[in-house]
C-alpha cells in the first residue's frame, strides 16, 4: 500500500485509518 511509505511520525493517524479501514472491509466482506 502507498500509505505504508510515509513516516509514521509525520502521520500518528495512520494506523487509526489502517485499523478503521479494514473494519470496514470486514463489514463489505460479510
Amino acid at each position: 500500500r502507498v500509505f505504508r511509505n510515509y513516516d509514521p511520525s509525520l502521520h500518528p493517524q495512520e494506523k487509526a485509518v489502517e485499523y478503521v479501514r479494514a473494519l470496514n472491509a470486514a463489514k463489505l466482506n460479510k
